[in-house]
């Protein structure tokens, strides 16, 4: 509400001062605000046999959190360098696989609160079990772009006659031999080979800020600045003894002389 008054100086309106009251209603510009998320999960195809394949399926999640309806105009997502591309299926929105990439595009408007959910496959099998990171940039209306990424390990047990023969074969998806030895995962861990001759591990956590990625180092840099603070304050007070001291003896001195004189 707006409310403006004044003195009639003329006197017409008594001696209450003259006044307009309006009311001002301000409403919220109504924008879409986008978020995206991916999520990748496995799923073991002949586990524990001698040729298993691992199944990964990627899910794209992109919401529209605003209060009013928005548009993407594209999503293309970059798969893992190591991943087969014959193998690549179950694309959902008629995406279009080339080149290592899946590109989605024609969506319809997003009204606000809704999702588009999109999804695609791939398999691996033994003998490239490893780490598979894949990322995702949506491209929204205004040209302004969200991205996520997700990783996981292509991992399924394999049971084959040489697990156990203390020799380490790769070739048929052995990650450590014997079993019960110490070993290192794919993740730098260490860790303990299962029966199946893996080394299991799971991935490490993502830091909300970039600043400082594991504890080691927010210590580490907490000591220097700490002792970055201490140092600088012994030098700002031994400076201080030091001036002091020096200014001290140029009065004593001074006063020697006029004495002398």
């Amino acid at each position: 509400m707006l409310q403006i008054s004044w003195k009639d100086k003329l006197g017409i309106g008594g001696e209450k001062p003259c006044k307009v009251v309006h009311d001002i209603v301000v409403r919220e510009r109504p924008v879409p605000d986008w978020d995206i998320e991916k999520v990748a999960k496995e799923e073991c195809i002949d586990d524990g046999t001698e040729n298993p394949i691992s199944k990964i399926t990627n899910t794209i999640t992109i919401k529209n959190e605003g209060n009013e309806e928005g548009i993407i105009q594209k999503v293309v997502d970059t798969l893992d360098a190591k991943v087969v591309g014959s193998t690549v299926s179950g694309i959902t929105e008629a995406g279009e696989h080339t080149n290592g990439k899946i590109t989605w595009s024609g969506f319809r408007p997003i009204p606000a609160g809704g999702t588009k959910v999109l999804r695609y496959s791939y398999t691996v099998a033994k003998d490239k079990f490893d780490i598979y990171k894949n990322s995702v940039i949506a491209t929204v209306e205004g040209g302004s772009t969200l991205d996520a990424g997700a990783t996981i390990e292509a991992r399924c047990n394999v049971v084959n006659p040489s697990c156990g023969d203390g020799n380490l074969d790769t070739a048929l998806g052995e990650q450590c031999d014997p079993p019960g030895s110490t070993c290192t995962n794919a993740y730098g861990e260490s860790s303990v080979c299962t029966d199946s001759c893996t080394c299991p591990g799971e991935p490490p956590s993502i830091p909300e800020t970039g600043i400082f990625d594991d504890s080691r180092k927010v210590v580490v840099m907490g000591a220097v600045l700490l002792f970055t603070g201490i140092g600088w304050t012994w030098l700002s007070s031994t400076y201080k003894l030091v001036n002091g001291k020096l200014v001290q003896r140029r009065k004593e001195n001074f006063e020697q002389r006029v004495v002398k004189r």
